[in-house]
């Protein structure tokens, strides 16, 4: 996926204070959810200055405000030994391995400790978290959606599938918080 698709899907994928309006939470929570998907094109952008990927999202895009089931991005790329440290999972790193281009979660006191396997690489964690924020987005909007356990086995099978396999599973039950 390319990244403005990645930008236009996250958009048409926000919800609206009306597909909120079942939910039991007060409208400054509803705003909150709101602000969430929110990404904005930085207009001072030299697209062929990047490289990759990565770079051209987060330096073309803000996507502080974006947040996915408590994966936030930063501001910018962090560069620390092999990886490109360019958001957080709670309180660990977010970070491209550039040894094997994997995306892993990285403990904060402590680098070189993986805390989980992401995706294959990058391609596969931006389509990852595009079936997240799907996924997110409709059981927050449909009154009717019902998480079974069928549904979850369906959405974790995905997950890993899309992630690059088996390897990632653990982190698609954690961001999730799919267990079963």
């Amino acid at each position: 996926m390319d990244i403005d698709s990645f930008v236009k899907k996250v958009f048409e994928l926000k919800p609206t204070y009306e597909s909120l309006e079942h939910l039991a939470i007060s409208d400054s929570l509803k705003h909150e959810i709101i602000n969430s998907y929110i990404i904005n094109k930085n207009p001072k952008v030299n697209i062929k200055s990047y490289s990759n990927m990565l770079e051209r999202l987060i330096y073309s895009y803000d996507l502080t405000s974006l947040n996915i089931y408590n994966l936030s991005f930063s501001y910018g790329i962090t560069k620390i030994e092999n990886f490109l440290i360019f958001g957080k999972y709670e309180v660990d790193y977010v970070a491209l391995d550039n040894f094997d281009s994997e995306i892993k979660i990285l403990d904060s006191n402590n680098i070189n400790h993986i805390v989980f396997y992401c995706s294959r690489d990058i391609n596969c964690f931006f389509d990852l978290l595009l079936f997240f924020i799907t996924e997110k987005t409709k059981h927050i909007t449909e009154k009717k959606y019902k998480l079974s356990p069928e549904l979850e086995r369906q959405i974790i099978d995905t997950a890993i599938k899309i992630s690059g396999g088996a390897k990632y599973e653990t982190f698609c039950r954690v961001i999730t918080g799919i267990y079963r």
